[in-house]
């Protein structure tokens, strides 16, 4: 009685076997490269979601998902603050590899990856002082005098309200507390930023008078410098070992 029928069986399973493990194997190589890369993280200075901290790395809520998911993720990382300027042209070049940001930035275009997930939600306002009526959207900001802090993109709305037409009303300023300043001297009628950097600068100024609207929600993603290696395989291993602390609400 002969029993070798089961050898081809046999032969079937180890190749299979053999096949899976180095289709394993290349998974695992791909990971292994991955978690190699020290990656660069670059941030802007906007207490309280960034915060630098002397020989430690920042905090605030952005720089606690940030660097927690890096961690979570098993990715090796240097990080740097950056001016905003700084920051875009670095990640178009590859100079800087990670950060976060929301969509709308003209440097950004073409040179980086976002990430699926939602991080948060930046809420954007205008401020005004006194009974000063507050416009519902950033067209109705064309005409009047406002701050702008310089480099940052609004979501799209900085292209829009430094159109040639509109440029003679608008402020450029370095920083929110310049803004606030100028905001209380009269020397502008309103004020574009965002609720934590302001709302932050409020409390501790004890500035009066400061009313606001909230204008849109804008999200914020992980985002990655196309010329970094393995950039996709990087990117998405972060949306899918980020876990929101708090739901997000638009």
């Amino acid at each position: 009685m002969q029993i070798k029928i089961a050898a081809p069986t046999n032969r079937f399973f180890i190749v299979t076997l053999v096949l899976v493990s180095f289709l394993s194997g290349i998974s695992s190589l791909t990971m292994a490269d991955d978690k190699l890369i020290e990656l660069k993280v670059g941030y802007l200075e906007i207490p309280p979601l960034y915060t630098t901290q002397t020989g430690a790395r920042p905090t605030g809520e952005l720089a606690d998902i940030l660097f927690g998911t890096l961690d979570k993720a098993g990715f090796s990382y240097s990080y740097q603050v950056f001016p905003p300027t700084r920051l875009y042209k670095n990640m178009a070049s590859g100079a800087t590899d990670l950060s976060t940001a929301i969509k709308g930035q003209a440097l950004y275009d073409n040179n980086v990856m976002f990430g699926k997930k939602v991080l948060m939600y930046l809420e954007q306002r205008i401020y005004a002082m006194g009974d000063r009526p507050i416009p519902v959207t950033v067209d109705g900001l064309l005409g009047k005098k406002i701050a702008l802090k310089r480099d940052y993109g609004y979501g799209g709305d900085y292209v829009k309200l430094t159109a040639p037409g509109n440029l003679p009303f608008v402020a450029p300023v370095n920083s929110p507390e310049h803004a606030l300043a100028m905001l209380q001297s009269g020397r502008v009628d309103f004020v574009l930023d965002y609720k934590d950097p302001v709302t932050a600068l409020i409390e501790t100024l004890h500035i009066p008078n400061v009313h606001y609207k909230t204008i849109r929600k804008i999200p914020v993603y992980f985002l990655i410098s196309r010329r970094t290696p393995n950039y996709q395989q990087i990117l998405i291993a972060l949306d899918d070992h980020f876990v929101p602390a708090l739901p997000l609400h638009h």
